[in-house]
């Protein structure tokens, strides 16, 4: 951090002395039956949204370059910008009183850094400035850091001066509170790691061999060594190669503060401190949503199959009891090419349970997030059932499935995503909800195109069954909103419901050909898994074909 006049200075005989070392951081396919069917619509848009570019990484080196400030963004990255390069960081205190004297980070900061594809780097340095009391030091920035909105996952660095009085039980007492706690954050320092400048190392090092789980549960960020300090070109172009000081015991460095304002070369630069961040670890800067995301609709595609003999990455991987399956979403490509992009913020999945073993509830959630105490999937043994599931991406574009009990095989299917729109004339589109809508009904009577004249219309097996979402059914006088007919709508979220099936099946929906034609072979894919004599429904969210159609296989 930017310091008070001098105290860079103050370390300079100190970091003469020391060398550093570089650190290693660390479906379901059953026989089909006879099945009913009935669908109720909402509608999704095309409509054109800020445009906005990816997060930049450097290709070339395994660090992202940032800065941090005891200033808000908007005040010095723009300067830092003109000057010195685009910083794919930067650092800001939590809360309002900090060794700055400054405001800390707003919301307000916060979506102006989302708005410059900048991650976030979180400071704690609360007012017991004494370090007296790691826990409620911990306590207090992660209450600040949750109501920013800061996901799990996030790391947050103490601040730690030459002068200030850590302490072995302080540094127990920090981590601990952090493990104890529902966050999901993660515990880090920024510090000085040589000996003799201020006692962390030595205190870390103690509570190491007290406690062993600090020397991988907590993340470091070193302020030396500063290269050519007072004649150190701060530009983006001229940072050194990856080469913190770490301390001499467990070295879990992810952070490297080079150069701090004021030492550097002659010229007209922006109050800032210049720093990297091991690429490898960047899970643990905050990304900040990038304002609402906008849903963009695929054809459906399986990407993970925990059945033997198939093309998915799963394939062969059961989920057992208390087991947990990562899958990969991003760059996974469909049969036409379809894939989630790395920009994307969330996904839409149908994720189907294959004969459990026992009855469960599967959770979805994003990798490297802590298990959440909810479930998206509630299923009896020996049963096939599917659910639709919305969920943020984890690292590396990833989302972890918990099973609770018994052993199971899971299908996962990709519906869509939702991302912020980037710079394309073709930008996803807005959700427009309508009131509930039945636009088909395969039993007799129920004054829908679908509805049988004399008897149930039934879906018979292997068969697809077209249907036209826009407008609205004859036989609903009542019906004020519906799906627009002018091609306007780009996708349908519907609730597709199988009634009273003559035998287990499975059912898929995806978007009608050119002429309203529908495929001839059998779907890779399913969005709802039902047993025989059952009423199932389940929520699909697919795009609409040239003609606002859909396509329905049994």
């Amino acid at each position: 951090m930017s310091r008070s006049p001098g105290s860079s200075e103050q370390r300079k005989a100190d970091s003469a002395r020391h060398t550093s070392q570089e650190m290693k951081t660390r479906h379901s396919h059953v026989r089909p039956g006879r099945q009913a069917l009935t669908l109720g619509v909402a509608v999704l848009l095309a409509a054109a949204l800020c445009a906005r570019s990816p997060i930049a990484v450097s290709a070339q080196t395994a660090t992202l370059w940032g800065i941090d400030a005891c200033d808000p963004a908007q005040s010095v990255v723009p300067g830092t910008q003109s000057t010195m390069g685009n910083p794919q960081f930067m650092a800001r205190y939590l809360g309002t009183s900090n060794a700055c004297g400054s405001p800390g980070l707003t919301p307000s900061e916060v979506s102006y850094l989302s708005s410059q594809d900048i991650y976030i780097m979180l400071i704690a340095d609360p007012s017991s400035v004494d370090f007296s009391s790691g826990t409620a030091d911990a306590q207090n920035a992660i209450q600040q850091a949750q109501s920013l909105g800061a996901p799990p996952g996030t790391a947050i660095f103490r601040d730690v001066e030459n002068s200030s009085p850590i302490s072995v039980s302080y540094i127990e007492s920090w981590y601990a509170a952090f493990e104890s706690s529902s966050s999901g954050y993660v515990p880090g320092f920024y510090e000085n790691p040589y000996s003799g400048s201020g006692s962390f190392p030595e205190d870390y090092c103690s509570a190491v061999s007290v406690m062993a789980a600090i020397s991988t549960g907590v993340v470091l960020w070193s302020d030396e060594p500063e290269p050519n300090y007072g004649n150190a070109s701060p530009t983006e172009a001229a940072a050194p190669a990856w080469n913190p000081s770490t301390p001499p015991c467990s070295n879990t460095t992810v952070a490297w503060q080079y150069l701090e304002d004021g030492g550097f070369s002659a010229g007209s630069w922006p109050s800032v401190d210049v720093d990297e961040f091991d690429a490898a670890d960047e899970s643990l800067l905050w990304n900040a949503p990038k304002g609402p995301g906008a849903y963009t609709p695929l054809a459906p595609f399986r990407v993970c199959d925990t059945r033997a003999s198939n093309t998915t990455a799963c394939s062969g991987h059961p989920l057992t009891q208390g087991g947990t399956l990562g899958v990969q979403i991003t760059g996974v490509d469909g049969p036409s090419g379809q894939s989630v992009p790395s920009s994307a913020q969330s996904v839409v999945l149908n994720v189907t349970a294959i004969s459990d073993t026992a009855a469960t509830a599967l959770t979805v959630y994003p990798t490297g997030y802590a298990l959440p105490d909810t479930s998206n999937l509630n299923v009896d043994a020996d049963v096939n059932q599917a659910n639709l599931v919305v969920v943020a991406l984890g690292g590396g574009g990833r989302v972890s499935i918990y099973n609770s009990l018994g052993s199971l095989n899971i299908a996962v299917d990709v519906e869509g995503y939702f991302a912020a729109p980037a710079g394309s004339s073709d930008v996803p589109g807005l959700f427009h909800p309508i009131a509930p809508l039945r636009i088909c009904d395969t039993r007799q009577g129920t004054g829908t195109a679908c509805s049988g004249t004399h008897s149930d219309d039934l879906l018979g097996p292997g068969q697809w069954t077209r249907v036209v979402v826009s407008g609205c059914p004859t036989g609903d006088p009542t019906c004020s909103s519906s799906v627009p007919a002018n091609s306007t709508a780009a996708a349908v979220a519907l609730n597709l419901t199988a009634v009273s099936g003559t035998s287990p099946t499975y059912m898929a929906v995806e978007p009608a050909g050119a002429g309203g034609t529908c495929p001839s072979g059998t779907p890779a894919f399913s969005n709802l898994n039902v047993n025989g004599g059952t009423n199932l429904p389940n929520r699909v969210i697919v795009p609409l074909g040239p003609q606002q159609d859909v396509c329905v296989y049994n």
